[in-house]
């Protein structure tokens, strides 16, 4: 048994009509003189004739023992305040302990709210509920489950809602909050303890479904309104957090643009040795891109233009038996299928007829042709950047080390080897600075620096 620490005596007979009221402001002013402060969330029990008074904001829990004093007229109570290494209610996260004192204790509102709010809704297992153990035999709750969910979704809104929203509700709100969430828990304990056992077990099974659908349905309707309410509190509370999330943001972006600004000032006193880096940087990429035969890569397009002879061959190949085919299918359609053609309706049907058989071989045909073209248009493109790439190394050596001519090459071989190229295959081409590939823009910001730089 913890420690009490005994606190003051109180006058049987008075502190009696105030507990007996729920006068909790006399009681607070009982407290009060003695020094003792009682906050606004309080809840009373009784328990084999014992008092209990919890104070959950200040965490205290006291114990009141009825006397009788050597004067037998002079009736005495003993507030005595609970150690703290004692289980307390004001603590308490036990689900049992809870539901035990909503079922027997009386508080105002506050307290009742900071009581229920201690429940952990998380803690129940809503898979186990359908009770599929018992599905074998017909005895499962599955029917049930999605009311449940619904329902403890409901729960769960009311008592993970804020105690300024929860206060709101009217004292006869949160009584029915309170009774159905003791009914909730109540029909939890049924399910998880329900056994195929004993006399008529079916109808056990149908009155327990039928009593939790009732439930279900009951609690649906009328804690509708509160959980809509307490919905749209959420709602105008995150409206208000997100505009005080803004200012913040605001006033740490206007921080923030003061700070580049003093950055951009100090940057601006080291411009020319941040010119000079930039310069030397420049330089070193550009050797960097020709300090390797460049030729060395054109394996790459040499591949893909084997790769895309193949397909446009294989495409050919294709396109001609397409054409083999649509011919041996028009003379077998001519031969075979005839309709008596001095009427509209025979000849409609003829033309009907054979051009539904030939329309798949046409199409065949059609993509072979495309196909072919495509292929064949990619194998000249990557051909042409191969012999890019080989006479390359031949055209730097020629320059003799003259930096602007290497520079001309270089960016004359990029745009032969990443530009849309027209090699007759196709019918359009695309034109124009925005179809630039992004090697060409990197190439182009790199070389003409220099000429700009000297130009200017």
């Amino acid at each position: 048994m913890a420690e009490r620490k005994m606190l003051f005596i109180l006058d049987t007979a008075k502190f009696r009509q105030i507990w007996d009221r729920n006068d909790w402001v006399n009681l607070q002013q009982e407290f009060k003189t003695k020094n003792i402060p009682l906050s606004d969330s309080l809840l009373k029990w009784e328990i084999e004739y014992k008092l209990y008074l919890a104070d959950f904001e200040n965490t205290k829990t006291y114990d009141i023992d009825e006397k009788v004093g050597d004067d037998t007229e002079n009736p005495i109570a003993e507030v005595w305040e609970r150690g703290s290494e004692e289980e307390q209610p004001v603590t308490s996260r036990d689900t049992k302990d809870i539901l035990s004192h909503l079922q027997a204790a009386q508080g105002t509102d506050r307290g009742f709210i900071d009581l229920m709010t201690r429940l952990d809704m998380e803690e129940i297992d809503l898979e186990r509920l359908k009770r599929s153990d018992l599905s074998g035999a017909g005895f499962s709750f599955e029917f049930l489950h999605e009311n449940l969910l619904i329902v403890h979704g409901m729960f769960h809104e009311i008592l993970n809602s804020s105690s300024e929203s929860l206060l709101i509700l009217s004292q006869g709100q949160l009584i029915t909050v309170n009774q159905n969430l003791q009914t909730f828990y109540e029909h939890i304990r049924q399910i998880e303890g329900f056994e195929i056992s004993g006399e008529n077990p079916r109808e056990a099974h149908t009155n327990l479904l039928q009593e939790i659908s009732n439930y279900n349905d009951s609690v649906k309707q009328t804690l509708g309104d509160i959980t809509a309410f307490l919905s749209s509190r959420k709602v105008s509370q995150l409206e208000t957090d997100v505009k005080a999330t803004v200012a913040e943001a605001v006033d740490q972006l206007n921080n923030l643009m003061n700070r580049v600004n003093e950055i951009g000032k100090a940057a601006e006193a080291n411009e020319a040795a941040r010119q000079k880096r930039f310069e030397e940087l420049e330089l070193a990429i550009q050797n960097h891109l020709t300090e390797k035969p460049i030729s060395q890569y054109k394996t790459i397009f040499q591949e893909q233009a084997k790769i895309h002879q193949k397909g446009s061959r294989f495409w050919l190949i294709m396109a001609g038996a397409a054409t083999l085919a649509f011919a041996v299918a028009f003379c077998v359609l001519s031969a075979v299928v005839k309709f008596d053609t001095t009427q509209l309706t025979g000849t409609l049907q003829n033309l009907f007829t054979k051009g539904f058989l030939l329309s798949p071989i046409y199409v065949w045909l059609n993509r072979s042709i495309k196909n072919h073209t495509a292929q064949k248009h990619l194998e000249v493109i990557n051909t042409h950047r191969q012999n890019a790439l080989e006479t390359f190394d031949t055209f730097v050596a020629a320059a003799e080390g003259n930096r602007e001519t290497r520079d001309a090459v270089l960016l004359a071989a990029t745009e032969a080897i990443f530009d849309a190229n027209q090699t007759g295959y196709l019918s359009t081409k695309t034109t124009g600075p925005d179809n630039r590939s992004p090697v060409q823009q990197v190439i182009r910001e790199i070389i003409p620096q220099k000429q700009s730089t000297k130009n200017s």
